[in-house]
């Protein structure tokens, strides 16, 4: 068996190494929040030797891969790609796994960090790791991105957002399907639409008063945002599609670092996508 670990570097390191020197001397003026971040940049480091021993220990040969550097062919004669760190590092690392590759979650400093995706943490790994074998899976769709007909971007397994890059400014569109209305057929204009899936579900858009879905729910849930009467909407469409009508727009994949434009006139189309395998009982965390 072979696994690919994925790691990320703390927030204290990347100040610390910033070539901007306001950053850097952010960090020499000390103060709590700064202390937090300096005691948690130990804490995930331990988090990754433990996980690379507990490999060891179980015979599984390993290579270690920073989360920025993870390539497609970084995971393409593994049998499990170990993700360690919160739901950020996750969600990077699941953009590079194809289905059927399932994924493991290490949240490498649970006192500071959420991490959903996660089924253990340092403490819990060796045994985890230990009992591998007999551990339960979680499978959760995710959605792929087109435009104009022609895909784009890694497999999404939170959520898209299309909107203006000012998020001061207008967003308008046009729906095609699958809600065409005489309104929408005119134009929608609002903060952006937010589509997700049932894993993003318990994230920005439970934050917009979403509805919690069960993680192998294979529907899509999306939002109009900034519209007083908008309520999320679960559709068992198998994909929602919206022509642009901004001059500007962008479309972003699980967060701001995947981002594509959308101009005028162009076809955003968001469909059911490669399912993902994430090990461990995840569900439970639904409450």
């Amino acid at each position: 068996m072979k696994a690919a670990i994925v790691y990320k570097i703390s927030i204290w390191e990347i100040y610390r190494e910033s070539p901007d020197e306001e950053t850097r001397s952010y960090l020499e003026r000390g103060g709590r929040n700064l202390d937090i971040l300096k005691h948690s940049a130990p804490v995930q480091k331990e988090t990754l030797e433990r996980t690379r021993k507990a490999l060891d220990t179980a015979g599984i040969e390993h290579e270690i891969f920073y989360r920025a550097k993870l390539s497609p062919e970084s995971v393409e004669d593994k049998d499990l790609v170990i993700s360690v760190g919160g739901d950020g590092t996750f969600l990077e690392a699941s953009h590079r796994v194809p289905a059927g590759l399932p994924m493991l979650g290490v949240n490498s400093d649970p006192a500071r960090s959420t991490g959903f995706f996660s089924a253990t943490d340092g403490s819990g790994v060796t045994d985890f790791i230990k009992n591998l074998s007999s551990q339960p899976q979680t499978a959760t769709t995710r959605l792929q991105v087109k435009i104009d007909g022609q895909p784009v971007g890694p497999p999404v397994l939170n959520d898209v957002l299309f909107a203006h890059p000012n998020p001061a400014a207008t967003t308008r569109y046009r729906m095609i399907s699958p809600e065409v209305t005489p309104e929408t057929e005119r134009a929608t204009r609002n903060s952006g639409l937010l589509a997700c899936t049932a894993a993003g579900s318990s994230g920005w858009m439970f934050q917009e008063h979403g509805k919690l879905m069960q993680l192998d729910d294979q529907r899509m849930q999306y939002l109009h945002r900034g519209m007083r009467k908008a309520n999320p909407t679960l559709t068992d469409a198998e994909s929602i599609e919206l022509e642009s009508l901004t001059r500007s727009g962008l479309v972003f994949i699980d967060g701001d670092h995947t981002q594509f434009p959308l101009s005028l006139g162009q076809k955003l189309h968001i469909s059911l996508g490669t399912p993902l395998t994430i090990v461990g009982d995840l569900n439970v965390k639904r409450g």
